[in-house]
């Protein structure tokens, strides 16, 4: 379960990928001709411009944007190609990710660095060098920080799991109490990472359910197919299956990713299609689990005011809202300038 020569070559392509910045702007330091430029091309409006950039119909675009009417501009300060140069790059960021993958994998640190190659210096890349592909470039690096990112969270959750699995036969041939086997692992994880022993404990029920009930999905994290915030979205909702069956879901799940590419909502309606397939009670049990869990509680106070968080049944948390927004807009005619959401 442990980082193996397969995850390692995937992590060394996603990094070098991520960050081989002397990729960026390529072309001749100097001068720009510009007798190349092409001439001015007609405005397009936001859409058109995505659409032309990604190859994706306009109409999947406004699917995905949520937009079904003309409006809402996107605007965002223009920048200068000297100020993008200093934001693209930066070589002390980039060794600590090399530090961090040298201690993950057991690799000697100065044949990592040979192997991926230096990061220049932002200072080093001029305005020529920063020209008309660099966002494209830029796009592409970071979609492969983001499959990095999650390549390295899907092994994580196999070492966690192992981790948890040597404390656990430690503490059988230490004749540790049956009710404390494995009890220090969240404590000890905890400390390592610096979080809570509650988020510990959560990161070891999620890890050791993708382990054992989700390996198909698990090994497309960090391909492209699967991102972790998905894979967790199917924990969630194959959690009132029996193993079995979640192990059959997780292969239909697989082939559906590999089949297209799947955003984490439209997985996670995926995830619930194939349970409620097979198991078409799973909804009632859901639902079940989901009210025993109902609860009411103040958040910490923060700038002089707190919120109070409740989980209800949908019929009591609707009830309590058209009371409070009753009471508002009466408050709204009595002369109270606020809108409704805020009085």
């Amino acid at each position: 379960m442990l980082c193996d020569e397969d995850r390692g070559a995937a992590w060394l392509s996603c990094l070098t990928s991520a960050g081989r910045c002397r990729q960026v702007g390529v072309g001749a330091a100097g001068a720009v001709d510009h007798s190349q430029v092409a001439p001015p091309r007609p405005r397009l409006t936001y859409l058109q411009c995505a659409a032309q950039r990604t190859g994706v119909q306009r109409r999947s675009l406004e699917i995905a944007e949520g937009r079904r009417r003309v409006g809402g501009r996107h605007t965002a300060q223009p920048m200068d190609r000297q100020t993008v140069g200093g934001q693209c790059c930066n070589r002390d960021m980039f060794d600590t990710v090399l530090d961090a993958l040298a201690q993950a994998t057991g690799c000697d640190r100065s044949k990592l660095g040979a192997l991926v190659g230096e990061v220049p210096h932002s200072e080093d890349l001029t305005a020529a060098q920063l020209c008309n592909r660099i966002a494209a470039q830029l796009c592409n690096r970071i979609a492969a920080q983001e499959r990095l990112s999650h390549a390295v969270q899907a092994t994580q959750m196999c070492d966690t799991t192992a981790f948890t699995t040597v404390r656990h036969t430690d503490d059988v041939q230490q004749q540790v109490p049956d009710h404390l086997h494995g009890r220090t692992a969240a404590t000890e994880l905890a400390s390592a990472m610096v979080i809570t022993p509650t988020s510990a404990r959560f990161r070891i029920h999620d890890a050791t359910r993708a382990v054992a009930d989700h390996p198909a999905l698990l090994s497309l994290v960090g391909t492209g197919s699967v991102s972790m915030t998905g894979l967790r979205g199917v924990l969630y909702a194959t959690e009132v299956l029996d193993p079995d069956l979640r192990r059959a879901v997780d292969g239909q799940l697989a082939a559906d990713a590999m089949r297209s590419r799947l955003t984490p909502g439209r997985l996670a309606q995926a995830a619930e299609r194939r349970v409620l397939a097979a198991d078409p009670l799973a909804a009632d049990k859901r639902a079940e689990r989901a009210r025993l869990r109902r609860s009411v509680r103040l958040s910490d106070p923060i700038d002089g005011t707190t919120a109070v968080l409740a989980r209800l049944r949908a019929e009591e948390a609707l009830a309590v809202f058209t009371r409070l927004d009753r009471t508002a807009r009466g408050m709204r005619r009595d002369g109270d300038e606020r809108s409704p959401s805020m009085t």
